[in-house]
């Protein structure tokens, strides 16, 4: 039901309608104002008390509402936003995964390995190396 109702506000917000937030979630004004933040500031280390700051809610409403706005955690909505910003960074630029792994946010090489393997399902360097054939 989360998911479903995050893409209908997705879609009333595409078509310029106002959405009405589900019951217990966030308003799509504070979807939109966390999600820019989020997107702001990826690189830079930020918790759940910086989201919930921009919601204007306190951390555990906040990590209710988000979670029953996206259909995800917090912790998860951002590890799937840096994965999906190091699979851009792999296809067009040639970054050390080190270096790579910093721009994205992530800790460190390793984490940024572990935390990319969950979600894309193949490590960096074969994320990459598919890429590059696409490109070829």
């Amino acid at each position: 039901d989360s998911a479903v109702l995050a893409l209908l506000a997705e879609i009333a917000r595409e078509a310029g309608q106002p959405a009405k937030p589900a019951r217990g979630g966030l308003s799509p004004r504070q979807l939109m104002q966390v999600e820019n933040f989020v997107e702001a500031h990826l690189e830079h280390d930020f918790g759940l008390m910086d989201l919930a700051k921009e919601a204007d809610l306190s951390p555990f409403h906040f990590a209710r509402a988000f979670k029953h706005t996206t259909g995800l955690t917090p912790f998860q909505y951002l590890s799937k936003r840096r994965t999906a910003r190091a699979q851009k960074l792999l296809e067009t630029t040639d970054m050390a995964l080190v270096t790579l792994a910093l721009a994205c946010g992530f800790a460190s090489q390793s984490s940024f390995t572990a935390a990319f393997g969950r979600e894309a399902g193949v490590s960096p360097a074969k994320w990459r190396r598919y890429a590059a054939k696409i490109v070829a």
